[in-house]
């Protein structure tokens, strides 16, 4: 797995772009010290948390399943520090919903970056409907008002 992604401090705010070439069944917890060199966090003393696009993450989690992708945004951080950086649905930058097919009435949430959406358990946003819709039907590139 390779992405690039942008690291945040949830204590000071600052930020670095990171490329993470890493296995993805590796956990969230191996790739921290590289993700806290980025951004100048001594990974021992304040990076017990992440935030991936607003939502946080068991360290313990895979990156194939942590919902990391090209564009993500995450933030590091103790627990409590995190919360101030925290989203939920209605934070999403960009909802999709689904009108028709299998999948109508479901809402679709994007945040920044590059948001896959298709049939696949690869995409980032997941429709089950693969007679109409292809693995990867669509890539939506998010970018926030303050880009």
């Amino acid at each position: 797995m390779r992405l690039m992604i942008t690291v945040s401090d949830a204590r000071t705010g600052s930020s670095g772009n990171v490329l993470i070439d890493a296995d993805e069944s590796e956990p969230l917890a191996a790739i921290v010290p590289r993700l806290a060199s980025a951004v100048a966090v001594d990974p021992r003393a304040g990076a017990s948390s992440l935030l991936v696009d607003g939502r946080i993450v068991p360290m313990s989690e895979p990156l194939s399943t942590a919902g990391m992708r090209e564009g993500s945004s995450v933030v590091i951080g103790t627990r409590d520090a995190l919360t101030a950086w925290e989203t939920t649905p209605e934070d999403a930058l960009v909802q999709l919903r689904v009108v028709s097919g299998d999948g109508a009435g479901t809402t679709l949430h994007a945040w920044r970056g590059i948001t896959t959406i298709g049939s696949s358990a690869d995409a980032a946003l997941r429709i089950d409907d693969r007679s109409r819709l292809a693995a990867r039907e669509l890539a939506v590139d998010v970018a926030g008002a303050d880009s």
